[in-house]
């Protein structure tokens, strides 16, 4: 039984080692990143939708994200909102769409939290360089007739590569137009 336990201890230090080998062995990346951000977008059921067009110019592919806050309206208690979050090319086609429910963030207590909100999508560049237009449509969906959401977001484009250092003619902006 000893001899057992020896064994299954030198097997576990050994993936332990593979793992530390695997990861001094990785070879290095980098990445270069641009966002805009937009503030205190109110959504209600006299507003109920907010659309913001952005455009991306990298040097290569890139990622686009919505990585923001939900702020619930904690005068209702119990909340039936949710907001759609809608990230969609120029061409119309949806790229990601997801689903923020008021009722994810009610508490072990009751109370209504903030909620995060994260979206993301690959974009396939043909071009050396990539210029892209993206919208962003956050909607209220399922509201009480008083409820309000606040959101508050940056949409972020990313690009990244093998190696040390990027090069130098790499480059990515982010503009709301």
């Amino acid at each position: 039984m000893r001899e057992d336990t020896w064994r299954r201890g030198l097997s576990g230090a050994g993936v332990v080692l593979a793992a530390l080998a695997s990861l001094a062995t990785s070879p290095a990346e980098w990445s270069l990143s641009d966002q805009s951000a937009v503030t205190d977008v109110r959504l209600d059921t006299n507003q109920p939708e907010d659309v913001r067009h952005f455009t991306v110019r990298s040097s290569q592919r890139h990622t686009v994200s919505v990585s923001g806050n939900i702020r619930w309206d904690s005068a209702i208690t119990s909340p039936a909102g949710a907001v759609r979050v809608q990230i969609l090319a120029d061409d119309g086609s949806l790229l990601r769409e997801q689903i923020e429910r008021a009722s994810d963030a009610v508490n072990t207590d009751g109370e209504i939290e903030d909620s995060s909100l994260h979206a993301s999508a690959n974009v396939p560049c043909v071009e050396e360089q990539c210029a892209a237009g993206y919208t962003v449509k956050l909607s209220m969906v399922d509201g009480h007739p008083n409820e309000t959401v606040h959101v508050d977001y940056d949409l972020v484009a990313v690009i990244s590569g093998s190696g040390a250092d990027e090069p130098s003619d790499a480059f990515v902006t982010v503009t709301q137009d």
